[in-house]
């Protein structure tokens, strides 16, 4: 992950806390994305929607590891498709 998520923290329990908090949205993304739930794409989104700007930077890095696209291209591919399917 990016080096910039960390400059903000000062000690080494402060780094290690902010690691820790990056690697459970990874695992939240990872334990969604395997997942058979049909929500997971709503559950996802969300997490997105509702997290702060480091987080949905750290979601996108995720997400383009995963599956080659940020969030708001997974985003606007959806509009898309509805607007197809709308016409």
């Amino acid at each position: 992950m990016s080096n910039y998520i960390y400059l903000n923290e000062t000690t080494k329990e402060e780094v290690q806390d902010a690691i820790d908090e990056k690697l459970d949205i990874i695992s939240q993304i990872m334990s969604e994305m395997l997942s058979d739930d049909e929500n997971d794409t709503t559950r996802l989104l969300c997490m997105y929607l509702e997290g702060t700007p480091e987080e949905r930077a750290i979601m996108d890095e995720v997400l383009v590891c995963l599956c080659g696209e940020c969030m708001s291209s997974i985003i606007n591919h959806a509009r898309k498709a509805d607007n197809v399917l709308e016409e």
